[in-house]
């Protein structure tokens, strides 16, 4: 499934393709034009925001950045978000695939993605760029399919230059993203 990328167009590199929204204060994300939104949880981020991508190649990032995505790399990116929600599903809250970690409290990156008017949910628990393995396999499965692996490392570019900070107040651009999807 990583065949859908060439080098050229290398999705971990989308941040270097894009360019800003003009006039970003003006953008107003509306929920039926979403298209994917990537969240954290963790034990001390509990709604923490990556990077919602809008159907008009729109991106807002955890820093508030409104950008716009090259053709190219949008297409990649749903490419691969409509191969996750392919996938099995895991029977666990969320859907969440879980590596296999010695610890339990890793953080969970839920990918929200469009189909039709809804947003389906795939969540992994404790990605890792080299550990695999899941907790409990899914079906045959027993290690994280490529293609999660794949879309989780494009969407955490959004989280690029981004540090957490208790007490702190989003970016109005991400409390818009926020209040569309109901969770704040």
């Amino acid at each position: 499934m990583s065949a859908l990328l060439s080098s050229s167009s290398d999705l971990t590199a989308w941040r270097t393709r894009v360019q800003s929204y003009p006039s970003p204060e003006t953008y107003s994300p509306v929920h039926a034009n979403l298209a994917l939104v990537a969240l954290r949880n963790s034990q001390v981020e509990h709604f923490g925001f990556t990077l919602a991508v809008f159907k008009d190649k729109v991106a807002i990032d955890a820093n508030g950045n409104v950008l716009v995505l090259s053709d190219e790399d949008y297409t990649s990116l749903m490419a691969l978000a409509n191969q996750a929600v392919e996938l099995p599903d895991t029977g666990s809250f969320r859907n969440t695939w879980r590596i296999d970690h010695p610890v339990t409290e890793k953080p969970i990156d839920r990918l929200l993605i469009a189909v039709g008017t809804d947003m389906k949910e795939v969540s992994v628990q404790g990605y890792d760029k080299v550990k695999k393995t899941l907790k409990d396999p899914v079906g045959d499965i027993t290690e994280l399919p490529s293609v999660l692996g794949d879309l989780i490392e494009a969407v955490m570019k959004g989280r690029e230059g981004y540090t957490f900070q208790r007490n702190q107040v989003d970016p109005e651009s991400v409390q818009k993203v926020k209040s569309i999807l109901g969770e704040e």
